[in-house]
């Protein structure tokens, strides 16, 4: 849209609500009072009664202050129920780890996958053997294993962003994150990544020693020896 406006093929902006627009008030400062005025571009907010070219629009800025706030209040709750669930020990990730399932009785409880279960156990024994994780995703590819990504497309019916070749195209990144990773101890590990604010959902790692762990949360798949 932006371009187009630019491009003076746009000559108004019509939004139901001022939020429609944003709920980030500097932003929605800009585009309302500099970026349209600019462009000659009228907007108007219709449940708002807000016009740009009609005047009187004092009320607006006031509105965009309490759409970010509501905003802010929102994502603080929604941050809280996350911490609470993690807290608990409950899985709250929208696609289960490979060699695990949502328990059918309970979406935030693991089990394990009978499918995918005895891949992970392997991959261990390999590990425990000596081998690497580049002969273990070498030895998963000559076996036809499907990666986890084209198992959960397949079987699980969720789409991932991938770059694998096919779909048997075992990297040593995936089979070393498997065997790191203490879901298969039975723990549930979470907050491990967090955005910057509501207003900007940039991700970013958070430090290891602020991660939440809740041990023994559903049946491992190895022992820690």
């Amino acid at each position: 849209m932006i371009e187009d406006i630019e491009a003076g093929k746009i000559a108004a902006v019509i939004c139901k609500d001022l939020s429609r627009l944003g709920r980030n008030n500097a932003m929605v400062a800009y585009f309302t009072e500099i970026f349209f005025m600019e462009k000659r571009v009228r907007f108007i907010a219709v449940n708002d009664g807000i016009d740009t070219f009609a005047g009187d629009n004092e009320i607006m800025p006031f509105k965009s202050v309490i759409n970010e706030y509501y905003a802010r209040d929102i994502s603080k709750k929604i941050r809280s129920a996350y911490r609470a669930q993690a807290l608990k020990g409950a899985f709250t990730g929208p696609v289960p780890p490979y060699g695990y399932l949502k328990d059918p009785a309970n979406k935030y409880h693991l089990v394990p996958n009978p499918e995918t279960a005895p891949v992970v156990k392997r991959m261990y024994a390999m590990a425990a053997s000596g081998l690497g994780s580049a002969r273990i995703a070498k030895a998963l590819r000559e076996d036809g294993i499907i990666t986890p990504t084209a198992y959960i497309e397949q079987r699980l019916g969720i789409g991932r962003p991938h770059t694998y070749k096919d779909d048997t195209d075992w990297s040593k990144t995936s089979v070393s994150q498997i065997i790191r990773n203490q879901v298969n101890l039975g723990h549930i590990v979470s907050q491990k990544d967090s955005t910057i604010s509501f207003k900007n959902k940039t991700r970013f790692r958070v430090p290891e020693d602020e991660h939440i762990t809740v041990l023994n949360t559903h049946e491992a798949l190895v022992t820690q020896d």
